[in-house]
């Protein structure tokens, strides 16, 4: 690897992948991931300014940690190879970086791995630890040995997949992670469960923010995804062999949508103060492409269900929230 560079296994494969861009309804989408049935999401700045909103509202979520490992189990001043898989925007791991130099840790390397590089051109001043790679995660991790030796990362973060990564591909996805994980090495896993829940139970399947939660369910299933997987997290992740599991399948984050009223949950009217425009881009974002291309739902249908959804959103006497599953799990060390 060349200090400071993007790290491109294939050229040809990165420019194919990066420099091909179409408009739809007024958005710009990643032609590959489209016809790739890869990722259905906005790619312009837009959709770069609403993920840096997200990463704000999920680290109040997450108190802060980037790692959920205990210090006791995952020493940070001794990892050296962090992988993060389906990076985005890259703010995750910009704040890895952060808190392993603030750990005291000199002697490590981060890299990023997404299906096109358009929402990293944003980036200035990358770190000469920090590299990336434009790889189609649904693929085999043993068709690019030079991105995922086996037996080599520290640490792998798998963040927001859902909407990517195919229903079939789940099992065979975690078992790649398991295997270039060193023995002894931890994965973790974020998924947002976009299906609308309400803290009072006001929220019922009239709103139409349920029926945006029904609809994208039903587009992305479509599409050959599993849009729920955040649930199984936990179980998929012990049938690929993990140990140490611990996953909160059972008392999953509440995610506000909005600034609830002020009580009792002070720190969900934080997130939800937050998380309150990302959103309202959220929902747009998300279901433009699956709405009105996969279901064909007409313009004037789709913006007066996109409004009333997000009017209800914001609605604080609803207390919508969406829940976020965060799962962990060790791959054994060598035995001696």
């Amino acid at each position: 690897m060349e200090n400071g560079n993007p790290l491109i296994e294939n050229p040809d494969d990165a420019d194919e992948l990066e420099n091909s861009t179409l408009v739809l309804h007024n958005r710009q989408f990643h032609s590959f991931s489209l016809e790739n049935l890869a990722y259905f999401v906005p790619t312009d700045f837009d959709e770069h300014e609403r993920l840096q909103l997200q990463d704000v509202a999920l680290s109040i979520l997450f108190y802060g940690e980037t790692i959920f490992v205990p210090e006791t189990s995952l020493t940070r001043r001794k990892i050296r190879r962090v992988l993060d898989c389906g990076c985005g925007n890259a703010m995750w791991c910009f704040q890895v970086l952060r808190d392993l130099e603030a750990a005291g840790n000199t002697n490590f390397e981060v890299i990023g791995v997404d299906v096109n590089e358009i929402m990293l051109q944003n980036i200035t001043d990358q770190p000469n630890n920090l590299y990336f790679d434009v790889l189609d995660l649904n693929q085999d991790f043993q068709n690019s040995p030079d991105t995922f030796p086996p037996n080599h990362f520290d640490f792998v973060n798998s963040r927001d997949m859902a909407g990517g990564i195919n229903a079939d591909r789940w099992d065979t996805y975690l078992r790649d992670i398991f295997g270039i994980l060193r023995p002894g090495g931890w994965c973790q896993m974020v998924e947002l469960d976009l299906e609308a829940q309400s803290d009072n139970g006001k929220l019922d399947d009239g709103h139409a923010l349920r029926e945006w939660s029904r609809l994208y369910r039903r587009a992305m299933e479509r599409l050959g995804k599993s849009p729920r997987t955040g649930r199984d997290l936990g179980r998929r992740m012990r049938r690929a062999g993990f140990t140490h599991v611990d996953d909160n399948s059972g008392t999953p984050y509440v995610f506000p949508l909005c600034g609830w009223p002020n009580g009792q949950h002070q720190y969900h009217v934080e997130i939800g103060q937050n998380n309150e425009e990302n959103i309202q881009r959220l929902l747009m974002s998300l279901s433009l492409y699956p709405f009105m291309e996969i279901l064909g739902m007409p313009y004037a249908d789709y913006h007066l269900l996109l409004a009333r959804a997000k009017a209800e959103a914001r609605d604080t006497s609803l207390r919508p929230y969406f829940r976020v599953y965060a799962c962990i799990g060790q791959k054994p060390s060598r035995r001696r």
